[in-house]
């Protein structure tokens, strides 16, 4: 299995502890920014989700002009 790096920046070649300690860094890094943030994303999420149905095809009018 090939598991180059699909980003678009070259990643540095890394230890087995220090490949360990990154990923536990960002995990930390994600989980804070998840809880900080999770209340608004859901907000957003949400809007989304009602405006998809408002535009559903047996609605009257549509969401989108035609042009």
């Amino acid at each position: 299995m090939d598991h180059r790096s699909t980003l678009l920046i070259e990643l540095p070649p890394l230890s087995d502890q220090g490949a360990s300690e990154l990923l536990d860094l960002l995990q930390q890094l994600f989980a804070g920014l998840d809880n900080h943030y999770y209340a608004q994303a859901a907000r957003h999420h949400q809007r989304q989700r009602e405006a998809h149905r408002r535009c559903q095809p047996d609605t009257p009018e549509p969401c989108d002009p035609p042009f």
